[in-house]
């Protein structure tokens, strides 16, 4: 749960408890929790990311789950991502091959 508070001096604290916004996620707990080992990510023309989470099992490769997002929500998610696990991946230099001579 967020919330969210806008205090100023004057204010005490039933007022300040007044200005509380609440959002909850509600949740179906009914959605099983899945294993995945491979994502896969493609974008599409128009700008739609379809990603797909896949697994291995003994029985062989199994697709989990299939998610479509806006390119725009897929970058806040890596964004976010990036700081949860405080890791920030450096830019991929492009390769330069020279032809022998």
């Amino acid at each position: 749960m967020e919330l969210i508070m806008a205090v100023t001096k004057k204010e005490d604290k039933a007022q300040v408890k007044a200005k509380i916004i609440k959002k909850q996620i509600l949740a179906d707990h009914s959605l099983k929790a899945l294993w995945a080992d491979d994502i896969q990510l493609a974008l599409r023309d128009d700008d739609i990311c379809f990603i797909r989470f896949s697994t291995h099992l003994p029985e062989g490769y199994y697709e989990q789950c299939r998610i479509m997002l806006s390119k725009k929500n897929i970058e806040k998610f890596v964004e976010v991502a990036c700081e949860v696990l405080n890791y920030y991946p450096s830019p991929k230099q492009e390769k330069v091959t020279e032809l022998p001579e």
